[in-house]
């Protein structure tokens, strides 16, 4: 099957292999393009809804938080304080976890009990939050921290540091879950709205090319015919001189007989014009004293030995009237 192809391709004229090889090219373009843009625009939007997010747990939790609770965990009256305050003001359709560590990795409250007191390894988006920065990534509660009994859905985690009033230093986590689902419309829109953009670009671009290409083509295919008319006429011209130069030198090499050069003249003419009959006229006076052709016909037998007058034959005639072919 390659070879066929390759072939063809090597047979098919310059605007279609242009053609081909611009759409191969164009649509690898758009496809990496479409894919970069989509990345790019998708993580912005749940940057935004990460610090969206992370605003506001900070804004209601850090109020109602000291950092006696972050030493360990607290005592169980205290986790149920906190866990009353996460339910009625944090936890609703778009916040569906929310956890909070200390700086060992220790969960000091999760809204799912079974985690409180655990102690887990500080991964890249837990270290983040610790240098005091906000992170967000798509995961699911299963894969942070296995064997809990948790709906298997994608969700945005964030990390964010905790920082007291009045005080830089991060002495805690937050880490909310954040359903993926309340902006996976607006995602789906995004990407739609890329492919379209970047699809209508990619169209516009490869017709201006097709058109550039197509114009060249034909500017090209008219300048080799030109080329070729100009080539056959030039060699044409070169022919007539080479013959008349054999003429020339025929003549140069006759004898000084009028007859004899004649007969050079209408043999050289049927050859170099490729006509099938040429005649040579001697006329003296408006009389017809000679005539040679070629090849030979009965009208310049008829002449042989005679006088004829000119006048009498319309063609010759009109020929010395306009002194011109």
């Amino acid at each position: 099957m390659i070879n066929p192809f390759g072939n063809l391709f090597k047979k098919s004229s310059l605007l279609t292999r242009f053609s081909l090889l611009a759409l191969v090219v164009v649509t690898i373009m758009a496809v990496v393009i479409i894919w970069s843009l989509q990345r790019i625009l998708e993580q912005n939007m749940i940057n935004q809804e990460a610090h969206s997010a992370a605003d506001q747990v900070e804004t209601l939790l850090n109020n109602n938080l000291s950092s006696s609770d972050l030493t360990d965990a607290p005592y169980p009256a205290r986790s149920q304080q906190i866990d009353a305050f996460v339910h009625e003001y944090i936890l609703h359709e778009h916040v569906i976890r929310v956890v909070i560590w200390n700086r060992s990795g220790q969960i000091v409250y999760s809204n799912n009990e079974e985690l409180i007191g655990q102690t887990f390894p500080i991964d890249k988006g837990r270290a983040t939050a610790l240098d005091g920065q906000v992170s967000a990534d798509i995961s699911s509660p299963a894969e942070e921290h296995p064997g809990e009994n948790e709906q298997d859905k994608q969700v945005i985690m964030v990390h964010a540091p905790i920082q007291f009033q009045g005080s830089d230093e991060v002495q805690g986590i937050y880490e909310i879950y954040y359903d993926l689902s309340i902006i996976e419309p607006e995602i789906a829109a995004m990407r739609r709205f890329v492919v379209i953009i970047v699809g209508l670009g990619a169209l516009m671009m490869y017709m201006a090319l097709f058109g550039i290409v197509r114009n060249a083509s034909h500017n090209l295919v008219l300048t080799n015919e030109e080329n070729l008319r100009l080539f056959e006429e030039e060699r044409t011209r070169r022919s007539e001189l080479a013959a008349l130069y054999d003429i020339s030198r025929a003549l140069a090499s006759s004898l000084p007989k009028i007859d004899e050069t004649l007969d050079i003249i209408v043999r050289r003419a049927v050859e170099t014009i490729h006509s099938t009959f040429a005649c040579a006229f001697i006329i003296e006076n408006g009389n017809i004293t000679g005539c040679v052709s070629h090849p030979v016909r009965v009208l310049c037998r008829s002449l042989e030995n005679q006088c004829e007058l000119a006048a009498s034959m319309p063609f010759l005639q009109k020929v010395l009237e306009q002194a011109e072919p």
